[in-house]
């Protein structure tokens, strides 16, 4: 199962068999990266780019350190500050 033939239709689809689908683990309907190569197309599920992305920066980050955490707690206190920010700017009025 690691290699098939089949045809480009005029509307520039190509079917992928139902084996492939499935191990994949998509359905009608579901969104794939498509990225050219030189001269070949890989595609892939998003789920798939998700976990590249973290093995790749995961390689960067120091034992035990979360960026997933850390980009939370940046963001809650982001809008934590621009929140009390407002309620003093409501209050001077």
């Amino acid at each position: 199962m690691n290699q098939i033939k089949t045809k480009l239709d005029e509307g520039g689809r190509i079917v992928i068999p139902p084996e492939y689908l499935q191990v994949l683990g998509l359905e009608v309907g579901d969104t794939i990266i498509l990225r050219l190569e030189e001269d070949q197309v890989l595609f892939f599920t998003p789920r798939r780019a998700i976990r590249k992305a973290q093995e790749l920066v995961s390689k960067y980050l120091p034992e035990g350190r979360s960026l997933s955490d850390e980009l939370i707690n940046d963001a809650i206190w982001f809008h934590t500050f621009n929140f009390l920010t407002f309620v003093r700017m409501v209050l001077k009025e």
